[in-house]
């Protein structure tokens, strides 16, 4: 009798280990980082200005600057207009918006909003950084009624859009000149106080919670806990990045920021100075700008983990075949690269298909947004797709450029009369009409535009 016992369990040992072996069996997909469309995955990459057209230069994001003075009529009365029209005409050509409120932008019309200065904040006139016609003006940026003006509008912005699927990335802008925090070279005399720049990050981090905010760079704060809550944004990319020691990555280093990229996103702007002649050759050689010569970029891209950059030249016109080549070897560097390296398909005692996936990240930064997973089953007789559900918890903002395999999970609640059919998946892009996010493996768009092949379903 023990023996007849010893021969079942071993048995039933032996079943369970091939059960296992059923569920273990993984099918997978090869590493191809230049399929078709990639270039225009979603949140990253190279960004133009918003001017009202398709540019011919692929990209999933667009840039655009508002004065405060549009946007706050009154310290509670607000007009989101001027946003709400090139969030709408942005989104409608499939792109996320990155944008900036200021108050002081040198050549532009003055920012400020009227109500501030007909209520005696006071104004000064400047001719440095290109304002030579004295269009704008710079508000007294310790003045209490303008301190507590921005405070309720931050307030007020991060109610109406903190979350919003049309905006990708903030910069906190509002201060300082173009609102880059500083007021060159009339600091320090002009300089907000350390306590009023405070308040205002301080509103920003209550009022932002799902939105990226990012700032100009860590000095904007002493506090080490507001510096690690948000992003940062480099506008002299390639320039002044990597060196001197107030440079982009040294400013970084020096206030224990060097890891930030894991949480909090990196973007910024190309040197303007650079833009027309950084993608002559790759690596791009040494330029000249003003007194510097311009950084390696694949070296500046690798140490900050940027996932976007401002870069309106290339967007301006035809570009050579060398140019266009070099500026999409750019293009994938930046951000995240998402590889399905295996997949397998299962089914549980009650039929359902359990769905293993790992996932590798081969670019240079994290996702930053919780994106839902979506799976649905093809039909190769019919062409026809049917949604099997999301996997909302794939929190894919962990999975991090580290080389590692991320295994993540998914059990669909209607798996049935799916014989000969195919499963396939996509990060759900939660903004309307948007570009799909695309994985850089072979069987990518394979049966369907903008969803990733695995496998066939299991009987």
């Amino acid at each position: 009798m023990a023996l007849l016992l010893a021969a079942v369990a071993l048995g039933f040992a032996a079943s369970a280990r091939a059960d296992q072996r059923e569920e273990e069996r993984w099918v997978s997909d090869v590493h191809a980082p230049e399929i078709a469309g990639i270039e225009e995955n979603p949140l990253k990459g190279m960004v133009p200005y918003r001017n009202g057209m398709r540019r011919s230069f692929p990209h999933s994001m667009e840039w655009f600057y508002v004065p405060l003075r549009e946007l706050q009529k009154g310290d509670d009365e607000f007009d989101w207009e001027p946003i709400e029209r090139q969030l709408e005409e942005i989104a409608g050509r499939g792109n996320h918006a990155v944008f900036r409120v200021y108050l002081d932008y040198p050549g532009k019309p003055v920012g400020t909003p009227q109500y501030l200065i007909d209520r005696g904040v006071p104004m000064r006139s400047y001719t440095d950084a290109g304002n030579d016609n004295v269009a704008s003006k710079s508000p007294d940026w310790n003045d209490h009624r303008l301190i507590e003006a921005l405070e309720n509008f931050i307030r007020h912005f991060g109610k109406k859009y903190d979350g919003d699927p049309r905006i990708g990335f903030l910069t906190a802008g509002l201060y300082g000149f173009w609102g880059e925090w500083h007021n060159y070279p009339h600091d320090p005399k002009w300089e907000m106080k350390a306590e009023n720049r405070d308040r205002l990050l301080i509103a920003y981090r209550q009022a932002f919670t799902k939105t990226q905010v990012l700032l100009r760079n860590p000095t904007g704060t002493t506090n080490l806990d507001l510096k690690t809550s948000f992003g940062y944004h480099d506008d002299s990319f390639a320039y002044e990045t990597l060196a001197p020691e107030w440079g982009f990555v040294p400013r970084l280093r020096e206030n224990g920021l060097l890891e930030i990229w894991k949480e909090k996103a990196i973007g910024g702007e190309i040197r303007p100075e650079l833009q027309a002649t950084i993608f002559d050759a790759w690596p791009n050689v040494p330029v000249k700008a003003g007194s510097r010569r311009s950084e390696d970029l694949s070296e500046c891209i690798e140490a900050t983990h940027a996932s976007w950059m401002l870069n309106e030249d290339i967007f301006a016109g035809p570009l050579t075949e060398a140019r266009n080549k070099n500026a999409l070897r750019a293009q994938r560097r930046l951000g995240y690269e998402f590889q399905v390296t295996a997949s397998s398909i299962s089914r549980d005692e009650k039929g359902k298909l359990r769905v293993k996936v790992k996932i590798r990240n081969a670019g240079v930064a994290p996702f930053y947004y919780r994106w839902a997973a979506e799976f649905a089953a093809y039909d190769p007789q019919t062409r026809e797709t049917r949604i099997l559900g999301q996997a909302t918890n794939w929190n894919m903002p962990e999975i991090l450029p580290d080389g590692r395999e991320y295994q993540r999970v998914f059990i669909a609640p209607k798996a049935e009369n799916l014989r000969g059919q195919r499963l396939i998946v996509r990060l759900k892009n939660p903004l309307k009409d948007g570009k799909p996010l695309r994985f850089a493996n072979g069987r990518q768009d394979k049966d369907c535009a903008g969803w990733l092949t695995l496998q066939e379903i299991p009987d």
